[in-house]
């Protein structure tokens, strides 16, 4: 089923796309609640969350459906916006009369860090049920360079990161483009050198045909073992010397299983892995493993 529908895209970003600016201060003309009262005629028993971006670039507003919604907020990077990049958008929405309705915050990955959300969390730590935080939208593309340098990025920050700081769920957007990186829209906000998750050659017949990018294999390293309601779990790595190379994240899914993403980004050397299961699991293992430059996934 659905998750939600969006009522409104990017009402930060004031370009050439269709965009409404919706303002944090509780004493602007068009407020969020200014926009749901225009778009939402009918009553609804709803619960709103805001999104967010670690560089705070975007804006939605999410509706759930069975009589419930969320309001995704992200932040710009330009012109009056930019003070707002970072944690300091959502805060204000949060904070504001009403901002106690919001579900959660949806973050886009163009910039800043991935601590912006742990600093959400942290910050709103008494919401009960929690504060959710999800990246909803993140593009590759020719600004990360090399193959190897846009799978590092991806790993460390949007799916290592993003987990170790309280982020939920990540969506690659998008999907599926063209050999010329289309079809693409119109205004002055789109973009230009966006790779899709595969690439699909217009002429394309068959499977063959199909290009499957980094993005591909950057995801398939977590949703191919980590299921629908797997938790994190606590993981630490811990070295020998200084070096901050290795970087790893644990889930378990609801079967008990165990997953261990673990990314070595230094691109000259060898990490040498001694891996100690030390939680609670009926299937506690130690093993040793050596990690060329790159990501490992390991499951028992």
């Amino acid at each position: 089923g659905f998750y939600g529908r969006a009522l409104q895209a990017e009402p930060l970003l004031e370009s050439g796309t269709t965009s409404i600016p919706i303002d944090s201060r509780p004493t602007a003309s068009k407020t969020w609640m200014w926009h749901i009262k225009k778009f939402l005629k009918r009553p609804l028993r709803f619960v709103l969350g805001v999104q967010f971006l670690w560089a705070v670039t975007m804006f939605a507003l999410l509706v759930r459906l069975e009589a419930s919604a969320t309001l995704f907020i992200l932040g710009h990077y330009y012109g009056r916006f930019t003070a707002n990049i970072g944690e300091n958008y959502p805060v204000q929405m949060l904070e504001m009369p009403g901002g106690f309705v919001f579900a959660g915050v949806a973050w886009h990955c163009y910039g800043g860090s991935p601590q912006a959300m742990q600093h959400v969390a942290d910050r709103f730590k008494a919401w009960d049920p929690p504060l959710e935080q999800h990246i909803t939208e993140c593009s590759g593309g020719v600004w990360q360079g090399s193959w190897a340098s846009s799978f590092v990025q991806d790993q460390k920050y949007l799916f290592i990161g993003g987990a170790h700081n309280s982020g939920q769920s990540v969506i690659r957007w998008n999907l599926a483009l063209d050999e010329s990186g289309g079809p693409k829209c119109n205004g002055s906000s789109c973009c230009e050198g966006c790779r899709g998750v595969v690439t699909v050659p217009s002429d394309a017949t068959s499977m063959a045909n199909i290009t499957f990018n980094v993005e591909f294999y950057g995801l398939a390293h977590h949703s191919a073992f980590v299921t629908p309601g797997a938790r994190r779990v606590s993981s630490e790595v811990i070295t020998a010397s200084r070096s901050k190379d290795v970087h790893a994240v644990a889930y378990e899914n609801q079967d008990g299983r165990l997953v261990l993403v673990v990314l070595n980004e230094n691109h000259k050397a060898n990490a040498t892995l001694r891996v100690d299961d030390v939680g609670d699991s009926l299937q506690n293992c130690s093993f040793q493993f050596v990690l060329p430059p790159g990501v490992v996934t390991f499951t028992w």
